[in-house]
């Protein structure tokens, strides 16, 4: 048999080797597919359940139970007060500046909290999403005001803040909750003033926590 030349033999070799080399590329390139693919898939389910989960949080279910819950936590809080286990006054008291400030808040709070949210509801009452958004922003709204101001009428003026306290810390999650339902939605894009009201009212109630604490508090304390 004849022997291979050096260079003959040299060749095969490296044909093999780039042979190996291409085998192995190819292997790789396979492998990285199916990890991005499924990286996409489970990226994909992260959204649908995220989507499931902030839509089953804007339900009637979690609204009232939040409202029977907000409305026993206040009423024990009264109990406390009328017998004197809390050191928190029956009445607001306000300094002239504070009373002043909680003026011009509220009206602030009427125009940012309450008619830009009607007029969202309005102008997108066509969209599901949307409108179960500030539906239910807006329903438990209502609730707040008719029940801040029955107690302050007929029970303890004070119980105001507590109320305020609970509601406006709800309302907060329930923006955020909002605002993570629209940025999975296929439609995004669509719902960028949508968004920015969100955040609008997100900025204003986390606000509104901040002069509960500083202001409000102090006055029944």
């Amino acid at each position: 048999m004849r022997k291979r030349s050096p260079l003959i033999e040299t060749g095969v070799q490296s044909l093999q080797i780039n042979l190996k080399f291409r085998e192995r590329i190819d292997s790789t390139n396979l492998i990285i597919e199916e990890t991005v693919d499924q990286t996409l898939a489970n990226c994909n389910l992260v959204m649908r359940n995220s989507n499931a989960v902030n839509k089953s949080l804007m339900t009637w279910r979690t609204s009232l139970a939040f409202v029977v819950l907000a409305t026993l936590i206040m009423m024990f809080v009264g109990w406390l007060i009328s017998n004197g286990l809390l050191p928190i006054r029956q009445t607001i008291e306000h300094s002239e500046a504070g009373l002043k400030f909680i003026q011009v808040w509220i009206q602030l709070a009427i125009a940012i909290g309450l008619v830009l949210p009607i007029i969202a509801f309005i102008a997108w009452f066509k969209r599901p999403e949307i409108r179960k958004i500030f539906g239910f922003y807006l329903l438990l709204i209502v609730i707040q005001i008719a029940t801040e101001q029955i107690v302050s009428e007929v029970w303890l003026s004070s119980l105001v803040v507590v109320i305020g306290t609970l509601y406006t810390a709800f309302r907060v999650w329930q923006l955020w909750q909002g605002l993570q339902l629209i940025r999975t939605t296929q439609e995004r894009a669509q719902y960028r003033l949508v968004s920015s009201v969100l955040w609008l009212l997100l900025l204003f109630w986390s606000s509104n926590l901040l002069v509960l604490f500083t202001i409000a508090w102090p006055s029944v304390l």
